[in-house]
């Protein structure tokens, strides 16, 4: 008698021991190693670039640094500075976007007639060879005076700085500003809205623009229309960004007009930390005319729509 393979071969539903790598470990193996609130996570690492103070700086001149690393930057322009030049801010990049990070240090004279932008200087780091990596309770990185004298003036300025590998259960994980965030807009529903003329009942969809980035939802008929859909975008903390919400009434294929926007900065927008399995408030906001002026707008005093605004990483997608 023939018995295949599969008909002979049994489950195995036995208690198996697994040691999955969870955080700092602390058991048999690392009996005094401490555990942390991280520890039941799968870690995500990270690279943390810590921009501390900038030195020796011309009276009349204001600091700036950007790190780069790939096509991801983030700057401490618009930053407040401290009476010291101290910058205090921590940076947070995926590590594997790239193999070098790339910190330039600017100098902008605020005395100029234009406002004169100076690079004095940049520091490279190769990933895989001059950064160390440490996770808590290890001691922190200790941070390094970097010289970026001025080329023109051969003027000595020093950066400090600290770079290093982390995960999630790092200090400054809470309080870094990540490269690679994105936003999220769920359009639901448009309230009271009209055609330019008065006349149409509109058929409406929404074109929300964040840089170069367009994301459009599908088109809904009537007064209020509903939506109920997601628009994802890239945004680079701080979010000091634009989005521009315009609604277009599309009368057919061929001819469609804008009757109404909502234009607001990300920073303006109360963007919740969106968490697995919880809700998160929705926002109204009232439409502005197309056209500033424009007399045929004035029924949009009533008119909103409602959104849900919400941040993330990269991670969360």
């Amino acid at each position: 008698m023939l018995i295949s393979k599969t008909a002979a071969k049994k489950d195995d539903f036995s208690i198996k021991k697994i040691s999955p790598k969870l955080g700092r470990e602390r058991g048999a193996r690392n009996p005094n190693e401490p555990t942390s609130s991280h520890d039941l996570v799968e870690p995500m690492e990270f690279l943390y670039v810590e921009v501390m103070k900038v030195i020796n700086t011309p009276k009349t001149c204001i600091p700036t640094v950007e790190i780069t690393l790939g096509n991801h930057k983030s700057s401490t322009k618009d930053l407040p500075i401290g009476p010291n030049m101290d910058l205090n801010q921590v940076f947070a990049f995926d590590k594997t976007k790239d193999d070098v990070l790339n910190a330039t240090l600017s100098l902008e004279d605020d005395q100029s007639e234009n406002g004169r932008l100076v690079i004095v200087g940049k520091k490279n780091f190769k990933l895989a060879e001059d950064i160390p990596s440490r996770a808590p309770p290890d001691a922190r990185i200790v941070p390094q005076w970097y010289s970026m004298n001025m080329t023109e003036t051969g003027h000595p300025v020093m950066l400090l700085m600290s770079v290093s590998f982390g995960t999630q259960a790092d200090e400054v994980y809470s309080y870094a500003w990540f490269s690679d965030s994105f936003d999220g807009y769920s359009c639901f529903s448009g309230h009271e809205l009209s055609s330019n003329d008065g006349k149409q009942t509109p058929s409406v969809y929404v074109k929300a623009t964040l840089g170069d980035q367009v994301q459009k939802t599908k088109v809904s008929f009537g007064s209020n229309p509903t939506w109920n859909q997601e628009l994802m975008f890239v945004a680079s903390e701080p979010l000091y960004d634009t989005v521009y919400i315009s609604l277009i009434d599309q009368f057919d294929d061929q001819q469609e007009e804008c009757i109404g926007r909502v234009v607001k900065k990300l920073s303006e927008m109360n963007a919740a930390v969106k968490v697995p399995g919880t809700k998160l408030p929705i926002s109204f906001y009232d439409i502005e005319p197309a056209v500033e002026g424009d007399s045929r707008q004035c029924t949009l005093t009533a008119s909103s729509i409602s959104c849900l605004v919400w941040s993330g990483e990269s991670g969360d997608m």
